[in-house]
């Protein structure tokens, strides 16, 4: 997928530089304890409360979770908990921890 058409899938049409898929420019930063880890039924025991769920390296997991995993996992299932995008899209970030770059409009390349 072009970046730009998942910027738009992901952010909607009016985001911040830093706004990650659920709107919110924060997420939760505490370790997951995950219940039937590689499971259709796995679940997270401690999600965050009012705050974006996320995959990411201060959430301390081995690996991709199951699409969806936010969803069922917190306790007000919300955009923002579950990581939804402003289209309703499930796991646009935070699925899976990986490298990413900037498109500099500006400068007219991308950036490491």
């Amino acid at each position: 997928m072009f970046e730009l058409k998942y910027e738009n899938a992901a952010k909607g049409l009016n985001h911040l530089n830093d706004m990650l898929a659920s709107s919110t420019t924060t997420a939760y930063d505490q370790a997951y304890t995950i219940v039937n880890d590689s499971q259709k039924n796995s679940n997270i025991f401690n999600p965050g409360e009012n705050i974006t769920n996320m995959n990411y390296n201060a959430t301390d997991t081995s690996g991709p979770m199951r699409v969806g995993i936010f969803a069922s996992s917190t306790f007000n299932p919300s955009r923002i908990e579950t990581g939804c995008s402003y289209f309703e899209i499930m796991a646009l970030s935070g699925n899976l921890y990986e490298s990413w770059f900037s498109y500099k409009q500006s400068l007219h390349r991308s950036t490491w």
